[in-house]
């Protein structure tokens, strides 16, 4: 059964603002002329509910309503993507993880849309991100004894991006391809080099140059080089990253690809 939106059931989105390190990001190369009323419409169109339900990453077991959203017990699926006037709406999960479902509560899904439609669309017209759940991702690739060279990374890694978009990149991938991402975990082992003893300093100072070397071979939008594996390429970014850690203060800013999928569409 297709997913079906009820118009009757629209109420308009509370924006959440993200808490520390989630972040939101704006680029018009996830569009521009957007229209912030078309952005709130397609967020108050997600599914609503004060509590969580369990999203599947695979093949759902059963279909439902979005009308019927707030009922527990249902199982929805990731990616999923929606549509209202000329913008686009999708969530994802991101991150190196095999996982199967993931506990959400579906206001905290319309928060981030409402916050992206405020900042981004709201104010310059343009798309972009936010994620949700990227603390635990914080916490793996800044503790010195985390194998981050794996190619799976442990559940509690995976965290959420909801972005909002035009119709012609609605199927991006902020949370694995955007090079802020890795820009944002450069900055973070760059936070944590101040907190962790001498024996794990050349730990942490490897992966600042790691996630320097990724965020300059990734491409926004580009869906060829993910942020935990752009450092397998070669070149001259090493002495780039030297330069941008001398730059950095310590304040606290919070080999494989992942398979691309594609968002149904919740229409």
């Amino acid at each position: 059964m297709t997913n079906i939106v009820n118009l009757s059931s629209y109420t308009p989105p509370v924006p959440i603002p993200p808490v520390l390190p989630n972040f939101v990001f704006c680029d018009g190369a996830y569009g521009t002329s957007l229209s912030h009323s078309e952005a709130s419409r397609a967020g108050g169109l997600l599914p609503q509910g004060t509590l969580p339900v369990t999203y599947s990453i695979k093949e759902p077991q059963i279909d439902v309503l979005a009308a019927n959203a707030s009922v527990l017990n249902l199982e929805y699926r990731l990616p999923f993507l929606t549509m209202f006037g000329g913008v686009s709406l999708s969530v994802d999960l991101s991150g190196p993880v095999n996982m199967d479902k993931i506990n959400v509560v579906p206001n905290d899904i319309r928060g981030m849309a409402a916050y992206v439609a405020s900042q981004c669309v709201g104010r310059g017209r343009v798309g972009g991100f936010i994620t949700k759940r990227i603390q635990g991702l914080v916490d793996f690739v800044t503790d010195p004894t985390s194998d981050i060279d794996e190619s799976i990374y442990p559940d509690s890694t995976a965290f959420l991006t909801l972005t909002v978009s035009n119709h012609e990149n609605s199927y991006a991938f902020p949370g694995d391809y955007d090079p802020q991402l890795a820009f944002f975990l450069q900055k973070a082992e760059a936070d944590a080099l101040s907190r962790v003893g001498p024996p794990y300093h050349s730990v942490i100072a490897d992966r600042i140059v790691k996630f320097a070397r990724a965020r300059s071979r990734m491409r926004r939008l580009g869906t060829d080089v993910s942020w935990w594996g752009g450092w397998l390429g070669q070149g001259n970014e090493t002495a780039v990253a030297d330069v941008e850690l001398a730059n950095m203060t310590t304040e606290g800013v919070a080999t494989t690809r992942r398979r691309k999928r594609f968002p149904r569409r919740l229409s």
